[in-house]
């Protein structure tokens, strides 16, 4: 008897793998082609500030010290901690090199309650996580 192709082996997780990382050239590709700069700061931030993306869209200002260089982020594992109790806050530095970035993107998005500013400023941003049928594509390494 064959096995049926569309079965597939569960892998165990490894845990001692680590993450792939851009290199030098692959982040200023990146960026360069980037047209968006809505785009070009959650590259930014993802990359340098090592926050995942949402916890970068659900990102407010309010959250960012410029003084102190601090983020702090709000249920980073769960955005629903107050159905189940659960949730992972956390405080992230902001490199000092970057400061200056920082400064530059409030400026320009000072009437901005979020980070990143939505295109459409009629719409409310979404409580929950993207689903895993997004059509978001990873980067090949």
């Amino acid at each position: 008897m064959k096995p049926d192709k569309s079965f597939k082996k569960k892998r165990k997780p490894n845990k001692e793998r680590l993450p792939g990382v851009f290199s030098k050239e692959q982040l200023v590709t990146l960026l360069h082609n980037t047209n968006d700069s809505r785009m070009a700061m959650i590259i930014f931030v993802g990359v340098f500030q090592g926050l995942r993306i949402g916890e970068i869209l659900r990102l407010k200002w309010k959250d960012v010290d410029l003084e102190s260089g601090m983020i702090w982020v709000r249920d980073g594992k769960n955005v629903k901690r107050h159905e189940t109790g659960y949730g992972k806050d956390r405080c992230v530095p902001i490199n000092k090199k970057f400061r200056e970035l920082w400064m530059k993107w409030k400026y320009y998005n000072q009437d901005e309650e979020f980070i990143v500013p939505s295109r459409f400023k009629h719409r409310k941003r979404p409580e929950t996580k993207p689903s895993n049928n997004s059509s978001i594509s990873t980067l090949p390494s």
